[in-house]
């Protein structure tokens, strides 16, 4: 069973991608940078989030808005340069 962090932004957005069903990206490395608007954090093998039933990501974006509140600022996806195995990243914006 899985732990959840809810004290740092990384570990919401963990969170959030385990309770919507996405085990193995939980444990996935997250990336994170900051402009001076805004924070990415980017989960670079995000390929099972882009493939995900509309319901399954409906679920994963209302975890996203309960954890972060207002500073949900939304979602994207990125083609990632993999020569042998093309995969998707997925990635949030959240404010400071």
């Amino acid at each position: 069973m899985h732990k959840l962090d809810l004290t740092s932004d990384n570990g919401k957005f963990r969170a959030a991608l385990l309770l919507s069903g996405f085990f193995n990206e939980a444990e996935c490395i997250v990336f994170n940078d900051k402009n001076q608007n805004d924070r990415r954090l980017k989960l670079w093998r995000g390929q099972a989030v882009a493939n995900a039933s509309k319901k399954q990501t409906a679920l994963l974006m209302s975890w996203l808005r309960t954890f972060f509140g207002e500073r949900f600022m939304g979602h994207g996806f990125r083609d990632t340069a993999r020569w042998s195995h093309p995969q998707q990243s997925f990635h949030i914006y959240i404010s400071h």
